[in-house]
C-alpha cells in the first residue's frame, strides 16, 4: 500500500472505508493500493454494445467486494501484468468495457473537462 499523506503503513491502523476503486481512508488518512489504477469515481466507460456506465462507482463497489483496477506499471513495475493479461483475454472486470485509462481520466478533469467529456473515446478496454 502506498500512502498519500505522510504516514507509514506500520502508523495506520482501523477501519478503512472506500474512497474510490484503488483508495482507502483510514481516520481520515488516505491510502492508495500500490501499483494498480482503478477509474475514478464519477467516471463512465462505455459496455460492449456502446451504453455508458458509471463504471467508477462499479469499481468502487467492487473494492469493497474483491477490487476492479488496473495494472499501473508506473508504479507497479509490472507486477501485476500477468494477471491483468489474464483478465484481458478473458475480458472480465473493467476489461470488459471501453474505458479511458483513469490516469487520462484524471488529467482531462484537471484540465476543466466534465466527467463525461473526459470518459469519451475510450478503447482500453477493447480487443
Amino acid at each position: 500500500m502506498a500512502l498519500t499523506g505522510r504516514a507509514r503503513a506500520d502508523d495506520v491502523a482501523g477501519q478503512a472505508s472506500v474512497v474510490d476503486g484503488d483508495t482507502l481512508e483510514i481516520h481520515g488518512i488516505r491510502v492508495g493500493l500500490f501499483g494498480i489504477d482503478a477509474p475514478e469515481h464519477n467516471q463512465l466507460c462505455r459496455d460492449r454494445r456502446g451504453d455508458r456506465y458509471r463504471c467508477g462507482q462499479v469499481a468502487s463497489n467492487a473494492l469493497t467486494a474483491a477490487g476492479l483496477a488496473i495494472d499501473r506499471p508506473l508504479y507497479s513495475k509490472g507486477g501485476y501484468a500477468p494477471a491483468e493479461a489474464q483478465a484481458k483475454r478473458k475480458q472480465s472486470g473493467v476489461w470488459a468495457a471501453r474505458f479511458v485509462e483513469p490516469w487520462r481520466y484524471r488529467a482531462s478533469v484537471r484540465e476543466g473537462s466534465r466527467p463525461d467529456e473526459c470518459s469519451r473515446g475510450g478503447t482500453a478496454g477493447e480487443r
